[in-house]
């Protein structure tokens, strides 16, 4: 078989041959075709790492748990810094983004004003510099909730996020989940 070579600014990769299959089971023709990864891109990648002083968010429409990784050299050791809970008394005069449906139950309005809270406090901390990476963990309600109003300065340093109610979780638990899935 001829193989023939292309090169890009990542070095030469090689052409693998392409056939068209017709429906009636012919081959009609062979072309060659660049694939988009080089081969020894394929091989399979060590997991994503968190880098050190990323911080964690871990949250549900009532409350949010923040951890830092405090692990050396991109290894995942959490370490608790705050508790937040949903509160009636520190929403005053606050409320959820956008418009509510009527048949909206108060629990589902306090979980949005939640959301929003925590959304706002997100952004001022990533405006301040606090954080250069952010992994969100949130049940899907509330990352629906937070997504929309996280801004643009929040979500370039969002590494990564995941959809699943974790909050009462322990801090093995959460480490182990992030290992697999981070």
């Amino acid at each position: 078989m001829q193989h023939k070579t292309f090169t890009r600014d990542k070095g030469p990769i090689p052409a693998i041959p392409f056939f068209e299959l017709l429906t009636n089971g012919r081959v009609r023709s062979a072309h060659w075709r660049t694939p988009l990864v080089r081969p020894d891109e394929l091989k399979e990648k060590p997991m994503h790492s968190l880098p050190a002083g990323t911080w964690v968010v871990v949250a549900d429409g009532t409350q949010a748990r923040f951890f830092h990784n405090v692990g050396k050299h991109d290894a995942l050791k959490l370490k608790q810094d705050d508790l937040i809970a949903a509160d009636a008394d520190d929403a005053q005069g606050q409320g959820p983004s956008g418009h509510r449906p009527i048949e909206s139950s108060p629990e589902q309005t306090g979980e949005a004003t939640f959301a929003k809270q925590l959304a706002h406090r997100l952004n001022a901390a990533a405006l301040k510099q606090e954080f250069e990476h952010l992994f969100l963990i949130a049940d899907p309600t509330t990352m629906g909730e937070i997504r929309p109003q996280l801004h643009g300065e929040t979500n370039k340093r969002i590494s990564g996020e995941l959809t699943k109610t974790l909050t009462n979780s322990t801090l093995e638990d959460i480490e182990k989940i992030l290992q697999t899935n981070g």
